[in-house]
């Protein structure tokens, strides 16, 4: 950066009658400007921010690229766990994720509408997951989870307890790709679904047992519009009560499929 530049930011330019006080301290602040990089570095907010939006509401969905980047520099909680690379065409990320909250029911257990029956216990739910890429054009997905509830006095409901199962387990194909922006892609396996405002169709990732299915998916995308299409059977999970120590195993008895699209340039 020039001493000219640096004069018009100071808005100071050098005079003849400068006293040697003034000037010793303009010679500092040349000196620490010109040492300084043009272009800023990345910042930890920065950082912070890449590292934060590589979690989305469906791990299936996470995307840790990110640390591929030379200039990253950050380490934040289970990182060195991501981008293991045990041979140079496999790529593998694990993680998980604990949470547990507290609930005080009042009234309203047992039912939709009040119920006169009270309860009060803690929800606790882990996830486990293991993702395997295998070159650019195969994936295979798998997600553990153990989710319970402690301390009741009341049954708990089906949406609360799911000991030890398989939450998510596919496997990804790319199907055909032009190179540059499109790709077709086909799903198969256990997976969570969610479409849109999530009012049709959502994991519900706020249940401590979200929704999962077992199917098949497949969908189409470029850089401003996407197509997907699915045939799936629902996990029913009625099944996790009274005692769940079962695998859950699809309703053979419910089919689901639909098309879904979008498009970024729609007006």
């Amino acid at each position: 950066m020039s001493c000219f530049l640096v004069a018009e930011l100071c808005g100071s330019p050098i005079s003849a009658d400068m006293n040697v006080n003034q000037f010793s301290q303009l010679r500092v602040l040349l000196f620490a400007i010109a040492i300084s990089p043009v272009v800023a570095p990345q910042t930890h907010a920065d950082d912070a921010q890449l590292a934060r939006s590589a979690y989305k509401q469906s791990f299936i969905e996470n995307d840790f690229s990110y640390l591929d980047d030379p200039a990253y520099q950050e380490q934040f909680l289970g990182e060195r766990l991501k981008r293991l690379r045990p041979c140079s065409d496999v790529t593998v990320d694990l993680g998980g994720r604990y949470r547990s909250r507290y609930h005080n029911e009042n009234n309203l257990r047992g039912g939709r509408r009040l119920t006169g029956a009270s309860d009060e216990f803690v929800l606790s739910q882990l996830f486990l997951f293991g993702d395997v890429h295998i070159g650019e054009n195969l994936r295979v997905f798998g997600q553990a989870i153990d989710a319970t509830s402690d301390g009741e006095d009341l049954p708990p409901r089906a949406s609360e307890v799911n000991r030890f199962d398989m939450q998510m387990l596919a496997v990804d194909a790319l199907l055909l790709s032009d190179g540059d922006d499109q790709e077709w892609w086909l799903r198969l396996g256990r997976q969570e679904l969610y479409y849109g405002s999530q009012r049709l169709l959502a994991s519900r990732p706020w249940r401590n047992t979200p929704l999962t299915h077992d199917g098949v998916r497949s969908w189409w995308k470029s850089d401003s519009a996407r197509i997907d299409a699915f045939w799936v059977r629902t996990i029913d999970p009625a099944q996790h009560r009274p005692d769940d120590h079962n695998f859950d195993t699809p309703d053979q008895s419910r089919q689901f499929y639909g098309v879904f699209g979008t498009s970024k340039n729609a007006r």
